[in-house]
């Protein structure tokens, strides 16, 4: 499908590319400078001396930066006193008698995260960024961003991953999983350097772990045991080897943001809502994470008119969902998400 996706800086800032422009995933958007701590360094009582005596004895000016044990004030003689720098900053005001450090200045980038087209850009903010490819939604992400060739590896028939195969990993692929339940197979992989790790499913004791990783990780069924939907890993079967763009965002359904795999393909398409901003109706593909058919995939058949009440004692709008083996549940409406 055709995918416009918005990078935006959370505050004002510079904004490097042009309306047309092509950018890739590392490519920097914008960028940012946010203000470091600030440090009160009080050389009038260090100097035994007023503020005036302070101003006097200063040896710096205001906006120079410093480097930690550089001189700040001196007041010389027999016995000289003087007055270090603690930290290295930027000496930013003086006032009665302290000198106020604004501590290394740290900078926000904001990078495309996909292989695309600048469509239009958001002045002092960021861009909209079209692409044309293969879009996977997750449920759940560590909050990081990465791309790499995409790779999958299989699991046995038992649902584990043999860790002689994780030798073959190399480092800066995409590594696509069905399942893991194992945190020592977790971290393993995590250490052949991926660009980043797509999981089916993920066991929910490894949530920590997967959150802490430095490599953007995308689950995209949920946490825990959840049937294989073997439609999401035959789609990126056919992708193998392909650049795979993982954005681990957070899943926000107000701001319409959910974690994703979006794997350009240079082909044109329809342009579609989907997942948590899409409207719910008959005939679409949806995927169950909630319940005993957590993970299961499913068609709406019927959206019933009246609330429906269930056994937590909610009544609450309802689909009527058929799963793959011609069995019909009602479920929640908020406990589906649309994936076709």
């Amino acid at each position: 499908m055709t995918l416009q996706r918005l990078r935006a800086l959370p505050l004002p800032g510079e904004v490097f590319v042009n309306e047309g422009e092509q950018v890739h995933p590392m490519d920097v958007i914008a960028e940012a400078s946010v203000p470091g701590d600030i440090f009160m360094l009080d050389i009038a009582a260090s100097l035994g001396t007023d503020h005036v005596g302070a101003k006097r004895a200063l040896v710096r000016h205001t906006g120079e930066y410093l480097h930690k044990g550089d001189v700040v004030a001196q007041i010389p003689g027999a016995f000289p006193r003087l007055v270090r720098a603690p930290l290295s900053g930027r000496f930013a005001a003086l006032h009665q008698g302290n000198v106020i450090f604004e501590v290394e200045r740290e900078r926000i980038q904001v990078r495309a995260c996909l292989v695309g087209v600048v469509r239009s850009v958001i002045p002092e903010y960021g861009a909209e960024i079209e692409t044309h490819g293969w879009l996977l939604q997750g449920m759940w992400g560590n909050g990081r961003n990465s791309s790499g060739g995409l790779r999958l590896l299989e699991n046995t028939d038992a649902g584990a991953l043999d860790p002689s195969i994780l030798e073959t990993v190399e480092g800066g692929q995409v590594i696509a999983v069905e399942t893991c339940d194992d945190e020592a197979v977790l971290l393993m992989l995590a250490e052949r350097n991926p660009a980043g790790l797509i999981f089916g499913s993920l066991a929910g004791a490894l949530a920590p772990a997967a959150a802490a990783l430095p490599v953007p990780v995308v689950v995209v069924q949920g946490f825990g045991p959840c049937q294989p939907d073997s439609s999401i890993f035959e789609g990126l079967q056919a992708l193998a080897g392909q650049t795979a763009c993982l954005s681990g965002v957070t899943s926000d359904s107000l701001a319409g943001h959910r974690p994703e795999v979006i794997i350009p393909t240079g082909e044109g398409g329809q342009a579609e809502t989907v997942g948590i901003r899409a409207e719910l109706r008959p005939g679409q593909k949806v995927r169950l994470f909630s319940g005993k058919r957590l993970g299961e995939i499913g068609e709406v058949k019927t959206l019933p008119d009246d609330l429906v009440l269930f056994e937590s004692g909610l009544e609450v709008p309802a689909a009527v969902v058929e799963l793959g083996n011609g069995e019909k549940v009602t479920i929640p409406q908020q406990n589906v998400v649309i994936v076709g």
